[in-house]
C-alpha cells in the first residue's frame, strides 16, 4: 500500500516569509542602487519557498514513512519503531506547512514533526501498520468528538 499526503498548507507558516521578502523587495526597488540583482534573488528566494511549501509530504509505503520537504530533507522513518503520536502548535522547524501538527515519536528517541492535510486518515493508517502507536490529540472534542 503507497499513500501519499500533502502537508497542510497554513497562513501562519506561509504569511510571515510572503510579507518579510515583499518588504525586502519593495525597499530594495525603491532604492538608488536598481540592478537585475534586486529582482533576481527575492525571486529565487520565493522559488524555494513555494517550492518547499508545495512539494512537502508524507507517503506511508508498506512499513516505511517517507517524509520530504524540498529539495533537500528526505527521510525515511520505520513505521514500527513509532511510538507515540502527539498533536503540538509547536512553531519549530520542522518538514510541516501548517502550524496544526503532529510529532511522532519513534523508539529511537527520534523525533518528526509533521502537518499532513487528511490527519485522521493518516495517523488511523499508521496505527493499522502499528497497533503499539499511542495517540495523544489535544481540543479532539473541539475537533472530532468520534476522533480517537
Amino acid at each position: 500500500m503507497n499513500r501519499v499526503f500533502k502537508s497542510k498548507v497554513g497562513m501562519g507558516v506561509l504569511a510571515p516569509p510572503i510579507i518579510i521578502l515583499s518588504v525586502v523587495s519593495y525597499l530594495l526597488l525603491n532604492g538608488n542602487h536598481y540592478s537585475w540583482v534586486v529582482i533576481i534573488v527575492p525571486l529565487i528566494i520565493f522559488f524555494f519557498i513555494f517550492h518547499m511549501i508545495f512539494t512537502t509530504n508524507y507517503t506511508i509505503d508498506g512499513n516505511d514513512l517517507i517524509v520530504r520537504c524540498g529539495f533537500f530533507y528526505n527521510k525515511i522513518f520505520k513505521i514500527s519503531e513509532i511510538r507515540k503520536i502527539v498533536a503540538t502548535k509547536q512553531a519549530i522547524n520542522a518538514p510541516a506547512t501548517s502550524i496544526d501538527r503532529l510529532r511522532i515519536e519513534f523508539s529511537n528517541h527520534k523525533r518528526v514533526i509533521v502537518s499532513p492535510r487528511e490527519k485522521k486518515e493518516f495517523i488511523e493508517i499508521l496505527c493499522k501498520n502499528n497497533h503499539e502507536i499511542v495517540v495523544k490529540m489535544k481540543n479532539r472534542k473541539e475537533e472530532d468528538p468520534d476522533f480517537f
